[in-house]
């Protein structure tokens, strides 16, 4: 006999189901890459839009919760899914794989996505709520299209991939292990510990990693199970050189001394994702900048328990 579908409290529908006021598009990124992007607007005159930049893996959906949040508050929201991820086109046959052979494809579609929202004359002024990888590529994007950076009143940044917690491989012995992919030509294979598995809630990093909320926690294995081509897998020895490339262009820059945006830097006490010494390094180079640690916050700041969410608010309404 089939077992009738649960009831989503109010809450669950909050977090799980879509907001009135928008949904999702596609347009097509300079390659001809197929682009998926979120955009809502609020029932009234908005006071601004906010760009909300996801981490690896996510998919707008994800971020439904954030996406009501920022729409009470009288915002425009328009989100992003990674070339690679979510419904954007995917960069291999076996669409488990998380591949990119180069990070700045993706600085190129977050030009092209604010080239999107000027065409669509989206209400101003513009911030940016970017959290993990969607951090990293906002800054990849002042590092490589300085000019966009005068487009922007303010950013939010959360838990951003400034380095990598390579953990339990040392950086020396990764490094080792990716050169000898790419001598074998394995580039587009998967990374040491890295799965062919969609990666579902409890498969994922694990509660206590990502977050201290068990409900939150749940919602993308939910939204997964609704949608199973949302999902993806592990990262390849591919996406590792990217990231780790990227990630040094950026540190080895002077980008952070050169920054003008007002900034606010929200980091998880209980990181275990990123590296948070990278990101501290990278946040005192940064002039005038604010940060503010969330002591009792794993990665996912956003799918915290309330106490935490509420925390974040009360910051994210006092810069913004």
């Amino acid at each position: 006999m089939k077992k009738k579908p649960v009831k989503l409290t109010a809450k669950e529908q909050r977090r799980r189901l879509k907001p009135e006021g928008g949904g999702a598009h596609y347009f097509q990124g300079r390659d001809r890459q197929r682009l998926r992007y979120g955009l809502w607007k609020p029932e009234k005159g908005a006071r601004g839009t906010v760009f909300v930049l996801p981490g690896r893996s996510e998919f707008i959906e994800k971020y439904y919760e954030t996406i009501a949040d920022l729409l009470d508050r009288g915002f425009a929201v328009i989100i992003f899914d990674w070339r690679g991820q979510g419904l954007s086109g995917r960069l291999l046959k076996d669409e488990t794989k998380a591949h990119i052979d180069d990070f700045g494809l993706m600085v190129d579609d977050l030009a092209d996505l604010i080239k999107l929202a000027g065409q669509k004359k989206l209400p101003r002024p513009w911030t940016v709520l970017a959290h993990s990888m969607g951090a990293h590529m906002f800054f990849r994007l002042l590092h490589d299209y300085p000019k966009l950076e005068d487009k922007f009143e303010k950013a939010v940044i959360c838990s951003p991939m400034l380095g990598l917690n390579t953990a339990p491989f040392s950086r020396a012995m990764l490094l080792a292990l990716i050169r000898r992919a790419k001598n074998k030509r394995r580039l587009k294979s998967f990374a040491p510990l890295q799965s062919n598995k969609v990666k579902l809630w409890k498969e994922r990093l694990g509660l206590g990693r990502m977050t201290s909320d068990p409900e939150r926690f749940e919602d993308e294995g939910w939204l997964i199970n609704q949608n199973p081509a949302i999902g993806i897998g592990g990262v390849t020895y591919g996406w590792l050189e990217a990231a780790l490339k990227s990630i040094d262009l950026l540190n080895n820059s002077d980008l952070p001394e050169k920054i003008k945006l007002p900034l606010c830097f929200v980091i998880s006490g209980r990181e275990s994702v990123v590296d948070p010494g990278a990101a501290a390094a990278f946040i005192k180079r940064v002039p005038g900048a604010i940060c503010v640690t969330l002591k009792d916050a794993r990665h996912e700041i956003l799918k915290e328990r309330d106490e935490i969410r509420d925390h974040f608010w009360q910051i994210f309404d006092s810069f913004v």
